[in-house]
């Protein structure tokens, strides 16, 4: 398979064999389960730690998903965090728009709407985005891309988030073309992603599946980043 990222040649390195997605819970134990492969690739060009296989985005992200970022109290008070530390750091106003794609029940937004910006929730999975609308949080229940962002006229965000989503994306130049075309000239593409090197420090093997496509070290990432011109800042 070639690198989602660069295009170059890439080589297994890792098998894991089969397994169902981490998320599909089965309501009837005695029903039929659908297993994928599960093998890890690195980019031979690039460095970039990937998944061999892809398994359909609407096969993971259903209309059942189970995870709602707001019943973790960790999560919801480091997200907070996050928006005051981003507002204060960015000096962002009252007329400025924060987008956070894959905003799931819109926890990370409310931080944001608590510091008195706007915001704008774009989340793929029904169930979820109608627990951010009932919250209050504005949110579109559709996956990221350019039609998308035109019809809900996304335009000149100055801050653009994508947390635990930045791994899940197939098409990762299409996604970060996408961000650029709908952000600020000043403004800023925020991610958070599973770190390669934590994972192999810590032999956490259990965090490889499928919804992780990508496992980001330092390097791949910033050749990424210089390739689509963007700015890198730490």
């Amino acid at each position: 398979m070639n690198c989602r990222s660069c295009g170059g040649e890439t080589v297994r390195f890792l098998d894991l064999g089969h397994h169902p997605p981490s998320d599909a819970f089965l309501s009837n134990l005695d029903g039929p389960e659908t297993y994928y492969p599960l093998t890890v690739h690195v980019c031979t060009k690039c460095d970039l730690v990937q998944l061999g296989y892809t398994v359909p985005p609407d096969v993971l992200f259903t209309n059942k998903y189970p995870y709602l970022t707001g019943s973790n109290a960790g999560g919801v008070e480091h997200f907070h965090r996050l928006a005051t530390d981003t507002v204060k750091r960015f000096k962002l106003k009252p007329f400025d728009m924060v987008v956070d794609v894959g905003s799931n029940d819109g926890t990370l937004l409310s931080g944001f709407q608590n510091e008195g910006v706007r915001v704008f929730g774009v989340e793929p999975c029904e169930n979820v985005a109608a627990v951010a609308m009932r919250n209050g949080v504005p949110t579109v229940n559709t996956w990221f891309g350019k039609d998308m962002a035109v019809k809900n006229a996304i335009l000149d965000a100055k801050v653009i988030t994508a947390c635990n989503v930045f791994a899940h994306v197939p098409d990762i130049n299409g996604f970060v073309d996408t961000v650029k075309t709908f952000l600020a000239e000043d403004g800023v593409f925020i991610i958070e992603s599973p770190y390669l090197l934590d994972m192999i420090d810590n032999l956490a093997y259990d965090t490889i599946y499928h919804e992780h496509i990508y496992y980001w070290a330092y390097s791949p990432l910033q050749r990424l980043w210089v390739s689509m011109n963007l700015k890198w800042l730490i």
